[in-house]
Order: C-alpha cells, then sequence, then structure tokens
C-alpha cells in the first residue's frame, strides 16, 4: 500500500529481567544474560568483572575525616563542596592538563555544554618552583602555609570557599604521601642547583625518587617513603616507561611542562587528588591477573577492570 507503515510494530520487546545476579567471585551485580556461556543458569559465572575472581584489587581506603564530611553531610558547606567538587579537584590537583580545543564550537551558542577535543588530553608536571614574575600553581602551592595557599587557589576558582580549601590542604598535607616526596625532591634540587647548577629529580614509574645533576647526569636514589613505594617489576621502569620529570627551574623556558605518561602509577592520583586521597595507586603496565587455574595466555590486567566499573554488593572493597 501507498500509506505510511511504522516499522515500530515489527520491534521485539528485549525483557533482560532485573539486575539482581551476583557474581560469586566479587559480588558484582549482572543480568543472568550476562554469564559465560560454559556456566549454568543456576552456577552463574562472570567474565566482565573480575575476569571470574582473577582480577584481586586492594580494597578501597575510606576517605579522610574532612573530606568524608563533605561527601556525606547534607549541610550547606558540603552540598556547595559536592555542588563544586570538579573545581575543588582542579584547584588542588598538583598537575595540570594539555588539550586542543575544537574551535568549531561556539561556547555562546547555547544548549547543552560541550566540551570537545583534538586528539590526546594529556597531563603534564610543571616546575617546582614558579619562574620570575609568575604566580604559583598546582604543585607548587603546596610549598605554602595552608591558608596562603588556599587563597591562591581560590583566586583562580572564585566560586569556591576558602575555608573549606584551607582545611581539605591541609588533611591532603597529612595523609597524601606525595606531598612529603615533593618537597624532598624540592629540596635536593635546591641543593643540587647551589652545587652543580640546575639538576633534576625524577619520579620513575617504581614511585622511586632518583636524583640527576652535574654535566655528567649522575644519578643516585633518594629514600622513598613505603607510603608511596609500589611494588612494580624493574623492567616496567625501563625504556618506554618514562619518569615524571620534577624540575627545579627549567632553563628551557619553551618546555617547562613535561607530560606524564598514562602508563605511570601516579598518573591518576597526582590529578585526581580528590578521588585518590590516601593515593592509591592507579593502573600500570606491571598489574597482572591472578590466573590460579592457569588458563590464561594473556595476564595483563586491563584499565576496565582496575578501575571498578561495576555495581557491586560489598561496600566497593574490591571492586
Amino acid at each position: 500500500p501507498l500509506a505510511f507503515q511504522s516499522s515500530r510494530g515489527r520491534w521485539t520487546l528485549l525483557e533482560l529481567g532485573r539486575m539482581t545476579v551476583i557474581c560469586p567471585s566479587c559480588q558484582a551485580l549482572h543480568w543472568l544474560n550476562e554469564r559465560v556461556q560454559e556456566s549454568t543458569m543456576a552456577l552463574p559465572r562472570f567474565e566482565n568483572c573480575c575476569k571470574e575472581g582473577d582480577v584481586q584489587l586492594p580494597g578501597l581506603q575510606q576517605a579522610p575525616e574532612y573530606l568524608l564530611y563533605l561527601l556525606e553531610s547534607i549541610d550547606t558547606t558540603a552540598r556547595h563542596f559536592r555542588s563544586w567538587i570538579r573545581e575543588n579537584n582542579c584547584a588542588l590537583t598538583l598537575t595540570s592538563v594539555k588539550y586542543t580545543s575544537d574551535e568549531r564550537i561556539d561556547p555562546q551558542a547555547g544548549g547543552v555544554t560541550c566540551f570537545q577535543i583534538h586528539g590526546k588530553l594529556y597531563h603534564l608536571q610543571g616546575p617546582l618552583t614558579a619562574a620570575a614574575n609568575d604566580t604559583s600553581a598546582f604543585a607548587q602551592l603546596y610549598f605554602f602555609d595552608p591558608l596562603y595557599t588556599a587563597q591562591m587557589m581560590q583566586q583562580g576558582y572564585p566560586t569556591l570557599k576558602i575555608s573549606v580549601l584551607e582545611r581539605l590542604t591541609q588533611e591532603i598535607h597529612t595523609v597524601n604521601p606525595f606531598i612529603s616526596l615533593y618537597k624532598t625532591a624540592k629540596e635536593r634540587l635546591e641543593a643540587a642547583s647551589s652545587q652543580d647548577g640546575d639538576g633534576r629529580v625524577l619520579l620513575n614509574p617504581q614511585l622511586r625518587l632518583i636524583v640527576e645533576s652535574g654535566a655528567e647526569k649522575r644519578r643516585h636514589n633518594l629514600p622513598t617513603s613505603n607510603e608511596v613505594a609500589a611494588i612494580i617489576p624493574d623492567k616496567y621502569g625501563k625504556a618506554g616507561f618514562r619518569d615524571i620529570i620534577l624540575a627545579h627551574r627549567n632553563p628551557d623556558t619553551n618546555r617547562q611542562f613535561s607530560i606524564i605518561d598514562p602508563n605511570h602509577a601516579a598518573y591518576m592520583p597526582l590529578h585526581y587528588v580528590l578521588l585518590f586521597p590516601n593515593v592509591e595507586r592507579g593502573w600500570h603496565w606491571g598489574q597482572r591477573l591472578r590466573d590460579e587455574l592457569n588458563r590464561r595466555k594473556n595476564l595483563r590486567l586491563q584499565q576496565r577492570e582496575f578501575y571498578r566499573l561495576v555495581i557491586n554488593t560489598n561496600g566497593s572493597k574490591t571492586f
């Protein structure tokens, strides 16, 4: 017939049921149809959460006291913090970001806010001391008094509360071992600068500090806190797995910031300080599946499994 006929009447409804089936290994919630084909409806097993128990991750630590209050309380201060939580993290972060924005997007056009970039998004580590006439930012702010630090942060993000930023800065100084690590790096860089000219300290993929100084670029390791040290095989610290460069004053003004490799274990904790307040290590190439049954050829733990992209019933202790 010539009349219009809708195809909607030929659609078939797909009914998945309720998402109530629990993975026996990690307690993640699933639909029954997500089970592996070899398992039964009575005893389902699942791959897309914990690889049938082969993904073993340390439990997430509870957030420190003041941050936990801000995340859970319903008072005015806490609600304001959560409304601006991204801005709070940007103010407190130790590293910056770099990207090429899409100039075709008109911010004055109205409608849904759209953040669109060309190419990659980079995390950058800058020098630990601001250049002359420059305002301190990012990791440089943590070498000052918490109140002054909060005031400087609030200048860049005027919607945030100085009192909240000050308390969070104090708490980060207490619980985040990267702060003491950066202070140690800055002290050694200042000493190396007075003796051998500009030097640098490297934070390698094993989260160890390495001083590099002098024209011969002599290297020696600095003591690293057990809170920061990560158990990462040495082979993942060799060529191809780049160090984070903690420069004092970079003499090359065109390269004041160094790109942090996304495979570095500190890539996420250094930027998302409110998401990783206790500096749980981020994903890195050295992480492996457990594979007690010796049935897997590829033992690499992927980022998808590491970042706990599931709903569970165990209080996020594992996933």
